[in-house]
This record gives C-alpha cells, structure tokens and sequence, in this order.
C-alpha cells in the first residue's frame, strides 16, 4: 500500500482529527477562513513521503494552501506533540 493513497490518508486523519485542539476563532471574525486541517495534514504527508519543497506542495495542492501556512501548521503539530508529551500524553505513531 502506497503512502499517499486515500486509505491511509483517511487512517490517519481519522486518528488525528480527534487529537487535534479546536482551532480559535477570530475576535472579529473579519479575516480570511481557516484552511482546513485536513489539507494541512495533507500537504505535511506529503512533504514527508516525497521530501518534496514546501512550494512544490503549494503547487501540488493547486495553491489551496500557502507554503507559509504549511510551515506554520508543522511548528504547531511539534509544539502540540510537544504539550502532550509534557503531560505524559503519547501521541499517536503511524
């Protein structure tokens, strides 16, 4: 079984998705919406599996999601990793 394929992306977002925080909403709910976590998830399977650049996975997901935001979203995953541990929380490993 390929990496990528819809299978085990949806296994693992089906055990990430109850893992992850609610994310916060804006105060004045006037900026742009949230990219969904399941594209984000997405976009870091895929720089994971390829070692792909984070612009040629902006590109790969038809510019659905910024490089900057993908970046942003991995350094949120380590920092969740990181609290949960902390707490004596072991994160999931696939």
């Amino acid at each position: 079984m390929r990496a990528l394929e819809a299978d085990v992306v949806n296994a693992v977002w089906a055990a990430t998705m109850p893992l992850l925080p609610v994310p916060p909403e804006h105060a004045l709910g006037c900026h742009r919406p949230r990219v969904p976590d399941r594209l984000c998830l997405w976009g870091l399977l895929i720089r994971l599996t390829t070692g792909s650049s984070w612009v040629d996975i902006e590109a790969i997901l038809d510019h659905q999601v910024s490089d900057t935001t993908l970046r942003a979203r991995r350094d949120q995953l380590r920092r969740w990793i990181h609290l949960a541990r902390s707490e004596g929380v072991e994160p999931p490993t696939f």
